[in-house]
């Protein structure tokens, strides 16, 4: 590979989004470049808007629009004259991934659902790419169309066999060996059918695809094996067959030279992040210390990268730990006493700045039930204890069964307040949930503000900043003055994290 191509390749993963429009002839901004994607829809098939995503630099299971440094952007389309949908994505010379959706399928927040009718298609600058879509099939042309192709085309080489196949194995922890060839046969038949299309494309656009396959193939394979008891519950012994295929995993050669561009493909990373949570896991079973003592793999990532890889995991893992409430401030300082890439440092000085203590905290105007305003001026002088949240969302919904143990610490306290607020894109599904019915008690507490966004959801500039990825529930305390106290509360799911949330809450009534 030329030194150019590793360079380009080195800005596809760096970027962290293009401008977009659905202009059909937009004005081409000094340095842009043109890239149209054209649907035809066949008859019979059900869309009224098409939905395109431009994903971020790194794989998530769910396309958010939240914070502009690393997330996705969204474009919609409705049919021309012609019946044609039409895409035109303004960027610099960068690959990059695409998503398309023919009809808007969303969860109750309103965040678009994991995968698309094409979900992560790389797309190559430059390209005017038609997809026809016919009742079980994909056509494409034009410019830059085998990339699609390609990827199109492996993914239904093996239409009756699926990564998720055989998990029984795996569970039942017998034949854990026929589990694993079995995954490996699936990559290997996967990876000789993309090697059909490699003279007919760049080659810079052969390895991203290459890494995004086995990127997707081994980051599912650590992910399952990250369910099994040793590694998903403490305190249970590695059995010697799952020692077996983790010793087998763990002997293999790197799947791609460390020092490739390639390594930075957003699945391959995402492969390279599950594996880095297993080793350490691994590593803890070893030395009979708690698996779950913390969710910081930043020792592991250290240890086995360097470079950009390293960096972009350590960006990922803070963007991981801020989204489950796990960023303690000791994580974010290790990570930056070793990073050297600007694009990944600045990122990660964005999350220490945005939960830093002490700072101010970014106004709201949340609608409560009857449609008044709620402005955090509006609660200055309490502590508040701030609940995001969506309907659906089940650890969202433990974490309101565990709050009214700590709201009953506080009753008498007239200077703190539960603000429950709610990123349900319908209002009518929120309001259902705050309900006195049965199936909407679990979300109410009799003391708690209830706030809505107002259809906003994850577009709402306080969440946008606050909740990451996505990442719900998300708890907050706030200090009297409206600055950050603790963006890392203890979820109240059991005795130990109510206690451990009002001793948090406590700290802040006391602190000045």
């Amino acid at each position: 590979m030329t030194e150019m191509k590793r360079i380009i390749l080195m800005l596809l993963l760096l970027a962290c989004g293009s401008q977009l429009t659905a202009e059909s002839k937009p004005a081409n901004p000094k340095g842009k470049i043109a890239t149209y994607i054209t649907c035809k829809i066949g008859a019979g098939i059900k869309h009224d808007t098409l939905s395109l995503v431009l994903n971020g630099p790194w794989f998530n299971y769910v396309l958010s629009e939240n914070q502009e440094l690393y997330a996705s952007q969204t474009l919609t389309a409705v049919a021309g004259p012609d019946g044609l949908f039409r895409f035109t994505i303004m960027s610099g010379p960068s690959p990059f991934h695409v998503t398309l959706y023919l009809s808007s399928h969303r969860i109750a927040s309103g965040v678009l659902m994991s995968h698309g009718d094409l979900s992560n298609y790389l797309i190559m600058p430059g390209s005017d790419i038609q997809a026809d879509f016919e009742a079980d099939t994909v056509t494409f042309s034009g410019k830059g169309a085998k990339i699609f192709e390609a990827r199109y085309v492996v993914d239904r080489s093996d239409k009756n066999v699926s990564l998720l196949d055989d998990q029984h194995l795996l569970f039942a922890d017998h034949h854990l060996d026929q589990w694993l060839k079995q995954k490996d046969s699936l990559l290997d038949a996967h990876l000789k059918v993309l090697l059909a299309y490699r003279p007919s494309m760049p080659s810079i656009y052969y390895s991203i695809l290459r890494a995004d396959e086995i990127g997707w193939n081994r980051a599912v394979v650590y992910q399952m094996l990250g369910y099994t008891l040793p590694f998903f519950v403490s305190g249970k012994p590695l059995t010697s067959e799952l020692a077996r295929v983790y010793n087998d995993l763990t002997r293999r050669s790197a799947y791609i030279d460390p020092g490739d561009p390639a390594c930075l493909s957003p699945k391959y990373i995402w492969y390279l992040y599950q594996k880095a949570k297993i080793d350490t896991r691994h590593d803890r079973l070893l030395n009979h210390t708690d698996i779950f003592k913390d969710y910081n793999y930043s020792a592991r990532i250290i240890h086995d990268y360097s470079g950009v890889v390293r960096d972009k995991l350590l960006a990922w893992l803070m963007i991981d730990l801020a989204t489950f409430n796990d960023l303690k401030p000791e994580y974010v300082q290790t990570a930056l006493a070793v990073m050297k890439s600007p694009q990944f440092i600045k990122i990660v000085e964005s999350i220490r700045n945005t939960y830093k203590k002490g700072e101010p905290i970014t106004d709201f105007g949340f609608k409560d039930p009857q449609g008044h305003t709620v402005h955090l001026a509006d609660l200055k002088g309490k502590v508040l204890i701030v609940d995001v949240w969506f309907s659906g969302c089940g650890p969202c919904a433990d974490v309101a069964k565990g709050l009214p143990h700590v709201e009953e610490a506080f009753k008498d306290r007239k200077d703190v307040a539960f603000v429950s607020v709610s990123v349900d894109k319908n209002k009518e599904v929120w309001l259902k949930s705050i309900s006195s019915s049965p199936r909407g008690r679990y979300f109410t507490t009799s003391g708690t503000t209830y706030l809505y966004t107002d259809g906003t959801a994850f577009n709402n500039p306080f969440i946008k900043k606050y909740v990451f990825a996505g990442g719900v529930p998300m708890l907050l305390i706030i200090d009297k003055s409206g600055n950050m106290f603790s963006a890392t509360p203890s979820r109240p799911v059991d005795a130990k994290g109510q206690a451990q949330m009002i001793q948090q809450i406590g700290q802040a009534l006391a602190s000045k």
